[in-house]
């Protein structure tokens, strides 16, 4: 009964380095992911295909293969993933650029969801693996579309939240297309501080506040700017608010008038 609990099988904590998953003898349950693998590290290495070992991780192996030439740098699994998706995949900085400078490389190739390398870059703490893509590839990448209909910066829009660090990876993406972030970013949420760095309205309120708090230099603080979307923000705050109570007033006035019925004075 190992590994069993209410007739289903655990998740195995160990997932890949499982010393059991080569045998297929653990107890617990792995994913097929992990399967793969297992199957992949019990084969030879000569055997192996190029995307086989950057999935596996081996890089010294994938070192020697690409030096033989003899295999497409391109070739693929079935599902259409590359060697390079697979090392984008793994977050393995090294082999990512290692392959990135090989000849023949398509970094415009796409896998079965019709992602491209770049597509399967865009995740949070991508900076490094940015810093080896973007030099590299094509304006006209940017266009691409995945089977979601979504193109690089759509997903990292979709990543972006209520801070200041998720919204650098859509302002990397958007310069490196040329374009200005401030052409795509709310006016109202965001603004660019004198260094170029897009900010976060509120955070930067508060780190405002707590430089106040410790007598810093006020001339650090990138005021003239600030202070106007400041104003804008809190003046459409305050617009919006007007109106949700005028609503809700006019909502509870109707509701009267149904309760009593007729139209007096109210």
């Amino acid at each position: 009964m190992s590994g069993q609990f209410w007739g289903g099988k655990q998740t195995c904590k160990n997932g890949e380095t499982c010393q059991f998953l080569s045998t297929d003898s653990c107890w617990f349950e792995h994913t097929e992911h992990q399967k793969d693998l297992a199957k992949l590290k019990n084969k030879p290495i000569k055997e192996l295909k190029l995307w086989e070992l950057c999935k596996v991780r081996d890089k010294e192996a994938l070192k020697e293969a690409l030096e033989r030439k003899e295999e497409d740098v391109n070739c693929c699994d079935d599902e259409g993933n590359t060697g390079l998706m697979w090392a984008i995949e793994n977050d393995d900085l090294s082999m990512v650029k290692l392959l990135v400078n090989t000849p023949g490389i398509d970094l415009n190739k796409q896998n079965a969801e019709l992602e491209t390398a770049l597509h399967k870059a865009i995740m949070p703490a991508a900076d490094l693996m940015l810093d080896i893509l973007l030099p590299v590839v094509s304006k006209g990448q940017f266009d691409i579309k995945n089977s979601n209909d979504m193109t690089p910066l759509d997903i990292a829009m979709d990543l972006m939240d209520e801070d200041s660090w998720s919204i650098q990876l859509p302002v990397r993406i958007i310069k490196a297309m040329g374009k200005d972030p401030k052409e795509y970013l709310e006016p109202d949420v965001f603004f660019e501080t004198k260094t170029g760095e897009f900010i976060w309205l509120y955070e930067e309120e508060e780190r405002r506040r707590d430089m106040l708090k410790k007598d810093e230099d006020q001339e650090a603080l990138d005021s003239d700017e600030y202070e106007r979307f400041e104003y804008e923000y809190r003046e459409r705050l305050e617009e919006e608010f007007r109106k949700d109570m005028e609503v809700q007033e006019n909502l509870s006035r109707d509701a009267r008038r149904m309760r009593y019925g007729g139209y007096g004075c109210w």
